[in-house]
């Protein structure tokens, strides 16, 4: 039995422990989709968006604040929708990669080449790790 000075019955030095109970858990909340009621009240806005309707009909049945918002946020969207990415951006990228794509294994050959030593002591120490293994396992 495990011993927890924070579950101690009575005093410090007591040797009684109080077994942990866990918490009544309550019902687990799911989520679920749950769907909005259509308001009429935003019905000319909805068809003007869709495209149903004309634009002076929501204005009249909304508003113009609500009916300028959105011509706002459609003109921008449209507006980033057709932006794109410089041409010199484009060649400045394209020239910054390399000609031929690296392998990993032209890595390890170059590190080879340049420093055999370092390979050396590699091995050296995986092979004594793994004669001290052989000599610690019965």
């Amino acid at each position: 039995m495990r011993r927890d000075d924070a579950e101690l019955a009575g005093g410090e030095g007591e040797s009684n422990v109080r077994k942990r109970t866990k918490p009544a858990q309550e019902p687990r909340v799911m989520d679920r989709e749950v769907s909005l009621r259509a308001t009429p009240e935003h019905a000319a806005l909805h068809g003007w968006l869709d495209g149903e309707l004309e634009q002076s009909s929501a204005r009249e049945a909304e508003g113009s604040v609500q009916v300028d918002l959105w011509a706002k946020i459609n003109a921008e969207s449209e507006m980033l929708r057709r932006r794109t990415t410089p041409v010199y951006v484009q060649k400045a990228i394209m020239s910054a990669l390399p000609d031929e794509t690296p392998s990993a294994a032209a890595g390890w050959a170059k590190m080879v080449a340049r420093k055999p030593g370092t390979v050396a002591l590699v091995v050296a120490g995986v092979a004594a790790i793994g004669a001290l293994a052989f000599m610690l396992i019965p």
